[in-house]
This record gives structure tokens, sequence and C-alpha cells, in this order.
């Protein structure tokens, strides 16, 4: 299933779960602490990082994702 991130802090994140998801899956029976795998969609990486900056300045500026990039391959 897809969830949608509600909230991140440095040490946890929350996530939005629509009734329909909760009723259809088995979420409704999972518990703080269980272990879930979790994977996660990588252009959110590419643009928290366009977006935000990044420490390491050598490959921000070798990458080849920009504005420009996301918005010709509809992501904006």
């Amino acid at each position: 299933i897809s969830l949608t991130v509600a909230a991140v802090t440095d040490n946890d994140f929350s996530v939005s779960i629509i009734p329909h998801t909760l009723s259809e899956t088995i979420l409704s029976e999972k518990r703080s602490g269980d272990i879930v795998n979790l994977e996660n969609d990588m252009i959110g990486k590419y643009i928290e990082k366009l977006m935000f900056g990044n420490a390491d300045k050598n490959k921000a500026a070798n990458s080849n994702i920009d504005m420009g990039f996301l918005t010709r391959n509809g992501f904006l």
C-alpha cells in the first residue's frame, strides 16, 4: 500500500491512513513497535536536497536533477 507521511521529526515519523486502507489491510492489527517493511520513493530524497540543500555541495553540483528536470518529468 502507499502511505502519506504526515509528520517527521529527528527521531520518527507518522503516516496518514485513509479508512478504506485501514479496513482492507492488516494495518489495524499493527501496534507501535511492530516490525514492518518500508520502501521509500527515491524522488523524495532528491526533491528534499534540491529544495533544502545538501551538506555535500560537490555531489549537489554534479547532480542532473534540478527544478527544470522535475517540471519536465511531471513532478511539479
